[in-house]
């Protein structure tokens, strides 16, 4: 009985108006300052089933990256064709916009990039694979009034972001791979 508490407990989603700290963003490069919380977990066999969940999350966040990339180049080129249409020179607060999208465009490609050689790498078995506890779910609240919301896995020593509808058991697993020269960091729900 105590231990199916432990689990329901373990599987919360607590809310919270700060931003957690420690944090670890998902299919990102590791934060230095975590190297050693991340390495720190139980090693672990990559199994299939690890396989496939490493492919389904790097599906999404390519899905993810994509309308990203997308949205900004269309933006872009629609910015650059309206000055082109109506002959005119830009204002100059449209610059730094310019250069804000064109700043994401890039960061969703480079994901993009990032997370093909990661499948390729996993699939070679280049990869460290760790087991940690999980201690259940926060929810940062951004903003009450449009319920703008951020979630995190609590792993202890250091919380990891996440989407709204991961429900874990007691353990999730992490995997490191490194992506041309930098470790990047996936955690398997």
């Amino acid at each position: 009985m105590n231990d199916l508490y432990s689990i329901l407990q373990k599987s919360r989603t607590v809310d919270t108006d700060e931003m957690p700290s420690p944090c670890q963003g998902n299919c990102e490069e590791i934060n230095p300052d975590l190297r050693e919380l991340i390495f720190g977990g139980e090693p672990s066999e990559f199994t299939e089933c690890h396989r496939a969940a490493l492919k389904n999350l790097i599906l999404r966040n390519n899905i993810k990256n994509i309308i990203i990339a997308a949205g900004m180049s269309m933006l872009f080129a629609a910015l650059i064709a309206n000055f082109l249409i109506k002959r005119t020179l830009p204002e100059w607060w449209t610059f730094p916009i310019l250069f804000a999208l064109l700043i994401f465009a890039i960061i969703g490609g480079y994901n993009l990039y990032a997370n093909s050689i990661a499948i390729k790498e996993a699939d070679s078995g280049n990869l460290f694979c760790f087991k940690y506890e999980f201690y259940g779910k926060l929810r940062y609240v951004i903003d009450p009034q449009d319920n703008s919301c951020l979630y995190y896995a609590n792993l202890g020593d250091f919380f990891v972001m996440t989407t709204s509808g991961t429900e874990p058991g007691p353990f999730v697993y992490g995997v490191v791979i490194n992506v041309k020269g930098t470790e990047h960091f996936y955690l398997l729900i």
